[in-house]
């Protein structure tokens, strides 16, 4: 202009056009990590799961043994070969549980149930001719004894005088309705006595059994 200003565009003139866009730069390097953050909430506890299938029934059995049973004897008695013993006593005096024990003066448990049962005897006497050999006892079932795998013999007597003691004892399966009974197998007569010279009058023979399973 005349009078030497120099006039600036106003806002109204129009922009120039766009330039093309630049190459893209490299790359910068990879920055440090950053700190752990918090842990977050717990989340919302899911669901609840199928109820799983039911398990076995539990056995109803009592716990204990099934049946047991004991008898004794303290009075004199004269046993002869190959016959079974008599308990005075019985087993009545005693508890006694699926079995039937003998009545005083018998000679036989009857089983009621079939399994598997241990019994434990014992016999104190003598033999009636003085001998010193062992003495031999036996389990009976139904008037027959089960081998020798069943069969206990005494101690060795020093001399007449003395007491000898045959203990036994075992497994055996029974069934029901079988007779259980303790046989003299010495090959003479037995006298087992109420009184020991020297001694107190006690149990000279018994027989225990309990059934452990079925």
């Amino acid at each position: 202009m005349a009078d030497g200003t120099i006039r600036v565009g106003s806002s109204d003139d129009c922009e120039g056009e766009r330039g093309e866009r630049g190459e893209r730069g490299e790359r910068g390097e990879r920055g440090h990590r950053g700190h752990r953050g918090h842990d977050g909430r717990d989340g919302n506890d899911g669901a609840t799961g199928a109820t799983g299938p039911t398990g076995p029934t539990g056995s109803s059995e009592a716990q204990g043994l099934a049946a047991y049973g004991h008898a004794v004897g303290l009075g004199d008695e004269t046993i002869q070969r190959d016959t079974d013993v008599h308990f005075d006593q019985g087993g009545f005096i005693f508890p006694n549980v699926g079995i039937i024990p003998p009545a005083p003066g018998g000679t036989a448990f009857t089983i009621l149930s079939d399994g598997d049962y241990e019994y434990d005897f014992e016999v104190v006497g003598f033999h009636s001719n003085a001998s010193t050999t062992p003495m031999e006892f036996a389990l009976a079932v139904n008037g027959s004894s089960l081998g020798a795998v069943h069969e206990y013999r005494s101690n060795q007597g020093d001399n007449n005088t003395d007491a000898q003691l045959v203990r036994g004892q075992g497994i055996v399966a029974l069934l029901a309705g079988d007779l259980v009974t303790l046989r003299n197998r010495s090959g003479d007569v037995v006298i087992v006595t109420f009184l020991v010279s020297g001694g107190e009058s006690s149990v000279n023979r018994s027989l225990t059994l309990k059934k452990l399973s079925a």
